[in-house]
């Protein structure tokens, strides 16, 4: 997944966003990237939601599954966390 997410990047913008991907947890495990994502050393990253749910509860919703279609897991996320003061500011 992470590599065909780098060719659709590099794809999509033209070649003016180079990404490498580092799988296996190279750069630490998900509450690292987390932690790396937070102090602006990393710029992207698709960590596993389920051991960032006891510092983002909201998280929770992705480990339930067939409870929500998908539509309702981001209606989720964007009431709780982009815009109360989760990763907009």
């Amino acid at each position: 997944m992470q590599e065909y997410f780098e060719g659709e990047v590099e794809k999509r913008s033209n070649g003016k966003i180079d990404m490498e991907v580092y799988p296996a947890s190279q750069l630490g495990d998900d509450v690292k990237l987390i932690e790396q994502l937070r102090a602006g050393t990393l710029e992207c990253a698709i960590p596993v939601t389920s051991p960032l749910v006891g510092r983002v509860p909201q998280l929770a919703v992705f480990d339930t599954p067939f409870s929500q279609t998908v539509n309702e897991r981001w209606e989720v996320l964007r009431k709780n966390i982009f815009y109360e003061g989760g990763c907009h500011g």
